[in-house]
């Protein structure tokens, strides 16, 4: 029996998924769940939505609501984090402002200038939380699922909370192999590193087979091809969407696992006039009146599984949270895809900066795997960006623009050096409200 907390309990996208895994853990019966969130109308669509599949599924979770957090978090075992700063209004500055300078990101939620503006705006939220974290329930696990994912769990962790930062990217091509050998998910054991959305493979096996055998096997495969403007192919029809990550391979032997919608905004040459933008790789470029879109369909089916309870698939997703939960509570060792600040799982990253390794989670205790240090052509990329996320923090911490141009003239996005310094305006005005840091 836990206290958990969700901060951004009012999300449509996340909350009704990570209640249902909850509530079919019988380790977690009893607990008791709290939604947090400052948005009334979804609040309490969540808590309709919570009551009727604690009614489905007999469970004797307890449900409160508020939009006070720091009546949530008194005495909190657990804190899971899944806010946006300003909402889809606010990001349709971070996409449609780097327009005009040539700049498209397929998401621009954790680098580019979507992702820089992103993080200057959440990260003085994320300070609050700590505080309120450290004052409320300091010996609560914090479990940050919000993006930027690196920035905002690096600034929870240096307020002094134990935190975790969750990010589901590595288990498509886990997927894959689960699928490809007919196993389960812990019959494929993996060695990864890197920074969240930008992170690779180090090593994998399912017994005696090496995984890069069937990599190699995956880009062989003219399917999975690059794309060329007279090719009739739609990305469906490939190899899910890894064309940008099996290009990548097959050029360098080295295997990137998230999504190349993220992996692609790393780069300086891959979301390029020549590329038609990513189109040659399948890359989509995701715009605002899309998420707008999928936020009413998310709405549409709570508003469903509210009024048909038996609607609701009961059957846990692939997110880590509820099985973390388990762990840390029962002692049953769990290995997962974690962030957490670097203390030398590799080697030649910046100690502090949050990175992306596997993890062994039990009784209380999180333990990342060490990989060493990673090959010198992985450590040049990775350590390029974490650097700026450095900076990024910092510039967001003291209100400081000449370090917010300093992250936004070096971000490989912004190919123009001119014109950095006007996007970084045009977008501090623009989210002049959520920045008071800056005035």
């Amino acid at each position: 029996m836990a206290k958990i907390v969700l901060i951004g309990g009012g999300s449509y996208n996340w909350t009704p998924g990570l209640v249902r895994d909850m509530v079919l853990r019988p380790e977690l019966a009893g607990s008791e769940l709290w939604l947090v969130d400052i948005n009334p109308q979804a609040l309490a669509d969540l808590e309709k939505y919570c009551k009727a599949l604690f009614k489905h599924t007999n469970s004797d979770f307890t449900l409160h609501v508020t939009d006070s957090r720091d009546e949530a978090l008194a005495g909190a075992d657990f804190v899971a984090i899944t806010i946006s700063t300003g909402g889809l209004d606010a990001m349709r500055h971070d996409l449609e402002i780097p327009y005009k300078y040539g700049i498209y990101q397929p998401v621009g939620d954790t680098v580019g200038p979507g992702g820089i503006s992103r993080a200057l705006r959440n990260i003085p939220v994320f300070v609050d939380f700590g505080k309120s974290i450290m004052k409320h329930c300091p010996d609560a696990w914090v479990i940050n699922i919000t993006n930027p994912l690196t920035v905002l769990t690096q600034t929870l962790a240096k307020a002094g909370c134990k935190v975790i930062g969750l990010c589901h990217e590595l288990y498509a091509l886990w997927g894959l192999l689960k699928e490809h050998f007919h196993c389960e998910w812990d019959d494929v054991s993996l060695s990864v590193a890197g920074l969240n959305h930008f992170a690779f493979i180090l090593s994998s096996h399912y017994k005696d087979k090496n995984c890069f055998d069937v990599f190699k096997q995956w880009v062989e495969d003219p399917k999975n091809q690059l794309l060329k403007a007279d090719v009739d192919l739609t990305h469906e029809e490939t190899h899910g969407h890894h064309l940008f990550k099996f290009e990548y391979f097959r050029r360098t032997g080295r295997m990137l696992y998230p999504g190349d919608r993220h992996i692609s905004e790393f780069f300086s040459n891959v979301l390029t006039e020549e590329s038609k933008y990513g189109a040659i790789y399948g890359i989509k470029l995701t715009k605002i009146e899309d998420r707008f879109n999928w936020l009413e369909k998310a709405k549409e089916r709570v508003k469903e599984w509210t009024e048909k309870p038996e609607t609701i698939e009961l059957k846990p997703s692939r997110e880590a949270l509820s099985s973390i939960l388990v762990s840390l509570i029962t002692g049953k060792p769990l290995i997962e895809v974690v962030n957490l600040p670097n203390a030398g799982q590799i080697d030649n990253l910046p100690r502090g900066v949050v990175v992306e390794t596997m993890a062994t989670i039990i009784a209380d205790s999180v333990v990342p795997h060490s990989v060493g240090a990673v090959p010198d052509d992985i450590a040049m990329l990775l350590n390029h960006h974490a650097h700026r996320f450095n900076i990024v923090i910092e510039a967001a911490l003291r209100g400081d623009r000449k370090l917010a141009l300093e992250a936004m003239s070096t971000d490989p996005m912004v190919r123009e050096w001119q014109s950095a310094g006007k996007l970084l305006d045009e977008l501090l005005q623009a989210n002049k409200a959520l920045l008071p840091q800056f005035e």
